[in-house]
């Protein structure tokens, strides 16, 4: 007798494309240090600044309403996931940890730290491949936390001029140390731009970001915003809006140039 299977049951995991998680984005900007990635990230809307760069300064200067909350080490950041995670998120639109670049350090200090106050024959300023690769994996680790939040998250880095060994070729790159972990970063975010300040013709500078990417730079444009001037966080929303209605992406209107004054739209 040939018994019939029972027809299983729809898992409730399974959702459609365009659930309540796919509402939020993951950006991550990185430029040369007083570039205005701080700005930038301060014009974000109900925004909160994990603030580990002591930077925000400058956007006090353009009366941000942003809020802050410093990150002196992993213990910082540890209490803000967690807060965040358990409904603090519902107080903001967005998050910004800001920047990776200096968290990196601070989190390396704070791990010598406590090695050398258990271990007093360990020098506090020579860390070991151990200790090294301990810092990478909690950075790794954090840095999923704090994209799987129900939160538009946005991280900035400074950069750094990555040489090929085999071919001398010289790419520009989001600093996060560790072999590995520019890219790591990056694939864990929709965005990746790289922020310049450019100058008029009359000497007035205007910030630029740059998701398209090159052979000197990386980027990753997976909304398709393409390059955006005079950036704002509302003004990337709406080019990610105007790509998703179909309309001209910023990357096209930013090609043209205002004869009066040189500068970019």
């Amino acid at each position: 007798m040939v018994t019939k299977r029972a027809k299983p049951s729809r898992p409730p995991q399974i959702v459609p494309i365009g659930d309540s998680r796919d509402a939020f984005t993951r950006w991550l900007i990185y430029s040369r240090p007083g570039q205005g990635k701080t700005v930038l990230a301060s014009t974000s809307p109900r925004c909160l600044m994990l603030e580990a760069d002591r930077g925000t300064a400058s956007a006090k200067r353009y009366k941000s309403a942003a809020e802050k909350w410093v990150m002196g080490d992993w213990n910082d950041l540890e209490e803000a996931l967690s807060y965040l995670r358990n409904g603090g998120c519902a107080n903001f639109d967005w998050v910004w940890l800001d920047s990776l670049t200096l968290f990196q350090e601070r989190g390396l200090d704070n791990i010598m730290d406590d090695l050398v106050a258990e271990k007093a024959h360990r020098k506090v300023y020579l860390p070991d491949k151990g200790e090294y690769g301990q810092n990478m994996n909690r950075i790794g680790r954090r840095i999923r936390e704090l994209v799987d939040l129900p939160v538009n998250v946005g991280i900035t880095c400074h950069e750094f001029h990555f040489e090929d060994p085999d071919t001398g070729e010289v790419t520009i790159m989001p600093y996060v140390q560790g072999k590995g972990m520019p890219q790591k970063m990056c694939s864990y975010v929709d965005q990746v731009g790289r922020m310049e300040l450019k100058t008029t013709k009359e000497g007035k500078e205007y910030p630029v970001v740059d998701f398209r990417g090159s052979e000197d730079f990386y980027a990753k444009d997976r909304l398709g915003v393409g390059r955006v001037v005079n950036v704002t966080v509302p003004k990337l929303m709406a080019a990610v809006s105007a790509g998703a209605q179909g309309t001209v992406r910023a990357s096209k209107a930013s090609s043209v140039t205002k004869k009066t004054t040189g500068q970019e739209k």
